[in-house]
């Protein structure tokens, strides 16, 4: 995706460049942000998940980056387990005030890891 000045927005795209800046804001505040990891479930249990994590954190500590954040969405113990295991600490916990047939519940945890 390209960049541009803040003050420019493309014509021929103003809801991209809206999306865009919107994505921006939201993720501004963190060096790494993993936003989604799905192991289709025939796979699961094999350590792919893991190896696709520790692959990731090993690329972030090359570029210097020194902190990822992740969040968990709903009750799920298995990934927190994972994530706890790679070094991964629970920052928050919260309930968020939606209601979405995707979400198992409106449990929300954002965990972190520092090196």
């Amino acid at each position: 995706m390209r960049t541009c000045a803040p003050s420019s927005v493309p014509p021929a795209r103003p809801g991209r460049w809206a999306l865009y800046r919107l994505v921006q804001w939201r993720f501004r505040r963190f060096d790494a942000y993993l936003y989604r990891i799905i192991i289709d479930e025939r796979f699961r249990a094999r350590g792919l998940g893991r190896q696709l994590l520790e692959r990731w954190l090993a690329l972030l500590a090359e570029q210097g980056v020194r902190r990822a954040d992740l969040e968990v969405w709903g009750n799920n113990p298995r990934a927190e387990a994972l994530y706890a295991a790679l070094g991964f600490q629970v920052k928050r916990r919260r309930r968020l005030p939606l209601r979405a047939s995707w979400l198992r519940d409106r449990e929300l945890t954002h965990m972190i890891k520092r090196w």
